[in-house]
């Protein structure tokens, strides 16, 4: 018997959907073990008939600082550790790796035009923006930072590591009483001393480890909307973390509707991928290329290069230029090379440049100029929508 199944492993919590039932309950050690044990007893299907699609952290997905383009998840460091634990220890005939946020896109269903995800997990801040066709995603930019929340809380709590899986078992189990409790303490000051998880953890404690998250969730989503420039749809926001400020933090940083989903929205959403429901790209789908001058077999000749995210270009400027940068482009690495769509002048210096994609940008994307020596980067933003074909030799 043949099924799908959608897995997040969070560092608090592991989900596993399969149709319309999600499993949850503290993420273990042996992962493998654990998910085996979940498709076995929960799921009724032997895991070498499983096709599985595996939400994973979406800082998996920008490993340069630089922010080229990214690589397929899977063929990351990370990415190709866990698929063999998947494949050898826990037996599963089939697995691909998602970044979480484009799970939860995938599992809020049909969306045009652009989305925002915000994910406020138990050990980080992910906001990522896809443009999304009806049920096909891909990601144009994101950006994670580590939150501190699960420590602040634990410490407040008492709790020594040893200690920290049952206490955030207890979170999850008391998470809609600290919903309730916090909002009532955030308007009446008299519920400031009441406990939402333990004794000594009050509404008052737990309010003042979350606005340092606030503060930080809004900044990362202010940071990629400024990166990306088009305008987004809708945001969507979850996590175990969307508590009272939080909310509040994001739904001010985007003019844009906010709907908060469940924590389970991305299990959810791998198992939509998984089950052909939803499309998930994967990485940048065209080629980008510069306009350069070179010597080949003692002849000048002009060509186009092609510029990738893992190995950078170099190119020599021989005097100081100001204008466009010949930059092009080839729509899903097919057909002829096209105009970028750059309409901005540029002033470039005379020197050598590494010349790279840069994959946090919307529409085309944008190109880097990094000088060899000194110097500051020089950044081309690329349009929404490629230009006429070129011959490759203007």
């Amino acid at each position: 018997m043949n099924a799908e199944i959608g897995i997040d492993i969070g560092s608090a919590r592991t989900k596993v959907a399969c149709g319309d039932r999600v499993w949850h309950g503290p993420s273990g050690a042996d992962v493998a073990a654990l998910l085996r044990e979940v498709v076995l007893r929960d799921c009724g299907v032997r895991p070498d008939g499983v096709t599985a699609v595996v939400a994973v952290p979406d800082g998996w997905t920008t490993p340069g600082a630089d922010g080229t383009w990214t690589e397929v998840v899977e063929h990351t460091s990370q990415g190709v550790a866990l698929t063999r634990l998947l494949v050898e220890r826990a037996g599963f005939g089939s697995v691909r790796l998602v970044p979480a946020s484009q799970c939860v896109v995938a599992a809020h269903g049909e969306a045009s035009g652009c989305v925002l995800v915000c994910d406020v997990g138990a050990s980080a801040v992910t906001a990522a923006v896809y443009a999304c066709e009806a049920t096909t995603s891909r990601l144009l930019d994101s950006e994670t930072a580590a939150s501190e929340v699960r420590e602040s809380l634990r410490r407040a709590a008492g709790i020594d590591q040893a200690g920290l899986a049952a206490f955030d078992e207890h979170r999850c189990v008391a998470a809609e009483r600290a919903v309730a409790v916090l909002e009532r303490a955030r308007t009446h000051e008299r519920y400031l001393g009441t406990p939402v998880y333990l004794p000594g953890v009050t509404a008052e404690v737990v309010l003042a480890a979350l606005r340092p998250l606030a503060t930080l969730a809004a900044a990362v989503v202010a940071r990629v909307l400024e990166r990306v420039g088009d305008p987004v749809a809708h945001v969507l926001l979850t996590g175990g973390n969307v508590l009272g400020p939080v909310e509040d933090a994001v739904r001010e940083a985007v003019p844009a509707p906010v709907r908060v989903l469940a924590p389970d929205q991305a299990a959810r959403g791998a198992w939509r991928i998984a089950a052909g429901r939803a499309t998930a790209l994967d990485g940048y789908p065209h080629e980008l290329g510069i306009g350069v001058r070179r010597i080949v077999g003692g002849l000048l000749e002009s060509t186009t290069v092609p510029v990738g995210g893992r190995a950078p270009v170099t190119v020599e400027v021989e005097s100081d230029h100001s204008g466009l940068v010949p930059v092009r482009v080839r729509i899903d690495r097919q057909g002829p090379w096209r105009e970028a769509g750059q309409t901005e002048p540029v002033r470039v210096p005379r020197g050598t440049y590494h010349v790279t994609a840069l994959g946090r940008r919307g529409g085309l994307g944008a190109v880097l100029l990094r000088p060899a020596g000194a110097g500051a980067d020089i950044v081309l933003p690329l349009g929404a929508e490629a230009g006429p074909a070129i011959d490759g030799t203007t």
